[in-house]
């Protein structure tokens, strides 16, 4: 590797760990903010991807720090709209249908296969989609 890849290279690293820390500082100032107000922060900003995950992301972090379970499922699910169409997604469903197993709430579980569901539909995985379609009635 030469110098000016080597320089390249330590100036993309230290720009990557810049905006680590910042996201870091957003969404600790965002942890402030109330449900409704973070709720609609994100609704606002869906069109901007990396507001929205930022969004997201300390509105999860807040249910998860009061050990809110339906606000941890809704935060899941904002991550889960933001990442659509992507595996991640389905791992998002997946973390609704696990907080969902180990509460109350059946109608959150039949949320997170059916979102599961949709999100593996749009990665082509029919036969996975349409079981978590048939487990999602199963609680509705």
């Amino acid at each position: 590797m030469n110098k000016k890849s080597s320089i390249i290279l330590l100036i993309s690293c230290f720009l990557s760990l810049i905006n680590v820390f910042a996201q870091k500082k957003i969404i600790d100032s965002l942890r402030f903010q109330n449900f409704d107000a973070l709720a609609l922060a994100y609704k606002n900003s869906k069109e901007h991807k990396v507001k929205a995950k930022l969004y997201a992301t300390a509105y999860l972090e807040k249910a998860k720090n009061v050990n809110d379970t339906l606000n941890i499922i809704k935060g899941y699910q904002f991550l889960l709209e933001t990442y659509s169409h992507s595996r991640k997604a389905v791992r998002y469903a997946d973390s609704i249908i696990l907080i969902a197993k180990s509460s109350i709430y059946e109608k959150q579980l039949a949320k997170g296969y059916l979102l599961k569901g949709i999100q593996l539909y749009y990665q082509s995985k029919y036969s996975k989609s349409l079981d978590s379609y048939v487990t999602a009635k199963k609680y509705f």
